[in-house]
């Protein structure tokens, strides 16, 4: 029993930390829909800047905290590597003061660069 709860804590821990990761790209794909040029679309449009600022720094902080946490579970979690490796953020050479995921350099690579 102990197993089992141990496995589905780490499943729902991992999912909320995913949510919390990817609540940024969510709301950007919600601003492509709203087209709005009137003045109350520009004042959205400030909070809305704001909002994905604070998710962004909310995710930044929490990969500050627990970063080092994350990498170990990779180390060591071998069933749950994948969903680790991609919550993950590094330093790139083409921006070295901004985290960037994992998913996001590969997107960036040149074609037939492995």
């Amino acid at each position: 029993m102990m197993k089992v709860i141990s496995r589905k804590l780490v499943r729902k821990a991992i999912e909320m930390i995913k949510k919390l990761s990817e609540e940024k790209d969510e709301e950007d794909e919600d601003d492509d829909d709203d087209d709005d040029d009137d003045e109350e679309g520009s004042d959205k449009k400030d909070d809305k800047d704001k909002e994905d600022k604070e998710l962004v720094d909310n995710y930044l902080k929490f990969w500050k905290e627990f970063g080092k946490s994350i990498k170990l579970g990779i180390i060591e979690d071998p069933a749950n590597r994948s969903k680790l490796a991609k919550l993950t953020r590094w330093y790139t050479s083409k921006n070295i003061t901004e985290l960037s995921s994992f998913d996001d350099y590969l997107t960036r690579a040149k074609p037939g660069q492995e």
